[in-house]
């Protein structure tokens, strides 16, 4: 009851190709968590949806790490949270 989710929906939205229920799946997964990291259970959920250029992305954000840009923007789903956070060893 103590968290609240924020969207910061950048317009025009980027067009995905992507089965629903699995976009659905990962941003369930990755709120899920940020709910988690709220220890004390109150905070703030930031959600947002914007595109960005290839080399806007960092290396260790690519998944695979190995993962070559191209050409084209891409759209890029960020979830933040107020909680503790994962050590840096840890991603």
């Amino acid at each position: 009851p103590g968290v609240r989710v924020e969207t910061r929906l950048d317009g025009p939205d980027p067009a995905v190709c992507m089965e629903p229920e699995r976009i659905r799946s990962i941003l369930g997964g990755l709120v899920e968590n940020a709910c988690e990291a709220m220890r004390d259970g109150s905070g703030v959920i930031r959600v947002g949806v914007r595109t960005c250029a290839p080399e806007a992305i960092a290396l260790r954000h690519r998944q695979p790490a190995d993962a070559q840009a191209g050409a084209a923007r891409y759209a890029c789903l960020e979830v933040a949270d107020d909680g503790c956070g994962i050590a840096e060893e840890h991603i």
